[in-house]
């Protein structure tokens, strides 16, 4: 039976652990945090998300968690001008601990070990454009690695088989046949990754060698060539008896940076804004203090927010770009963040982590059915995230320089560009499937 660590249990690891364990695959799937957990997000799950939650048959857990159609996208200028535009699809406004809790319950009822709370420290890969056996360790925190270095082997459960219940999908726009390299040779197989965790309730350490790696974490943190920081951070919180409509999405331009307001469950709204670090650090009242500058920005968000109250802490985190890498570990995939980021302002990460999920999940058990999980490196998919990623990282960061712009800000508004025309700038960043 072929067996996978994913590390993080997020919407895109869990994805993945859903479909490998109903599909028989031995997962064990490893989260640091608790849950319910919060996390810094925009916490609106797009038609792409969407509707790989339907494919995993949970859109009706999904609706009944209270999840909130959101219809329309509204960009409202410091001044207090606006625009709104339909959305081709609807997206949903739902909290991430109602959701990541939604998803990892699946995949441990299709089977799938949950070690939780339990940190990864280290995956140990062989380098597949060198000689086999040669290894390089990619840490968390940078520090680094030794191949060598004594810990536990041994599995602490074992897990049960995956439902039969469910058949395994396929997707025709993923091929996984070998790189053209590869045609008529039979490279020699590369030695298993070693994947170093730490149990955070008994300090135990242990060393897993799955067949499979897929990194899940949201943050490329085990990335061989971690992405430069952006100078810029994401901050997160959650409020009630906000003045404003709950049937869309809501971004406001500021001074220097843009943020969103977007109906969830409960009657809240879950606010999101990007922050430069250095406004960040120069807020001397904290976040509180940076977020009440940002709204005295905005009229239209200051009207919002005028008896609005805030029922949840505030959270930072941050904010990486970076695009798909020409090169991953042999039998080590990354998804969503871990794989590429862009601009939150287009609301399409959920979406990303688990279209990017699927994918991978797919690649492997059609690889797996034919007798080899992804023996090469797996250029079809990495172009099939390339294909998933590169027109809305573009769209995505040329929409949130122009909310961050007051003087472009200020003319989008006035310009009033016809219908047609702003349903196509939504498709660029990614609002239908595919």
């Amino acid at each position: 039976m072929p067996d996978v660590t994913i590390i993080g249990a997020g919407p895109g690891g869990s994805t993945a652990g859903i479909l490998l364990a109903r599909a028989g695959w031995d997962v064990t799937l490893v989260e640091q945090s608790r849950f319910p957990r919060d996390k810094v997000c925009g916490e609106c799950l797009s038609a792409l998300g969407f509707d790989v939650l339907t494919r995993l048959g949970l859109a009706g857990a999904f609706a009944r968690l209270g999840a909130v159609r959101l219809d329309r996208a509204e960009v409202h200028a410091p001044s207090g001008r606006s625009l709104v535009a339909e959305l081709p699809r609807p997206m949903w406004g739902l909290t991430r601990r109602s959701l990541d809790t939604l998803l990892l319950d699946a995949a441990r009822d299709a089977g799938a070990v949950v070690r939780q709370p339990v940190r990864c420290e280290s995956v140990i890969t062989a380098d597949g454009d060198e000689s086999v056996g040669r290894t390089h360790a990619v840490n968390a925190d940078q520090r680094g690695a030794r191949s060598g270095e004594s810990s536990q082997a041994a599995r602490a459960a074992q897990r049960s088989p995956g439902s039969a219940a469910h058949a395994v999908p396929t997707d025709p726009g993923l091929r996984c046949a070998p790189h053209p390299a590869c045609q008529g040779n039979s490279p020699p197989e590369p030695p298993r990754p070693l994947v170093r965790l730490r149990d955070l309730t008994t300090n135990v350490v242990e060393t897993l060698a799955p067949s499979h790696v897929i990194l899940a974490d949201g943050k490329a943190a085990f990335a061989s060539d971690p992405p430069a920081p952006t100078g810029d951070f994401g901050i997160k919180t959650h409020f009630e008896h906000v003045d404003g409509p709950r049937d869309r999405i809501e971004l406001f331009g500021v001074r220097g940076s843009y943020g969103g307001l977007a109906a969830v469950e409960g009657g809240r709204w879950n606010a999101a804004f990007s922050a430069p670090a250095a406004r960040l650090k120069a807020a001397r009242g904290g976040v509180d203090a940076l977020f009440a500058a940002m709204a005295s920005e905005n009229a239209t968000l200051a009207r919002r927010l005028a008896r609005a109250r805030r029922v949840g802490p505030w959270l930072a985190s941050p904010l990486p770009r970076f695009p798909v890498r020409r090169h991953w570990p042999p039998h080590v995939t990354p998804v969503g963040n871990a794989a590429a980021a862009l601009e939150p302002i287009g609301g399409e990460g959920m979406g990303l982590a688990m279209r990017s999920a699927e994918l991978t999940s797919l690649g492997l058990i059609a690889g797996s059915a034919g007798g080899d999980a992804l023996p090469c490196e797996p250029w079809e998919l990495r172009g099939a995230y390339r294909r998933l990623w590169r027109v809305r990282r573009v769209a995505c960061r040329a929409a949130a320089l122009a909310a961050s712009s007051p003087g472009v800000a200020g003319i989008l508004p006035l310009a009033r560009p016809p219908a047609p025309v702003l349903r196509a700038v939504l498709r660029l960043m990614g609002k239908t499937a595919g």
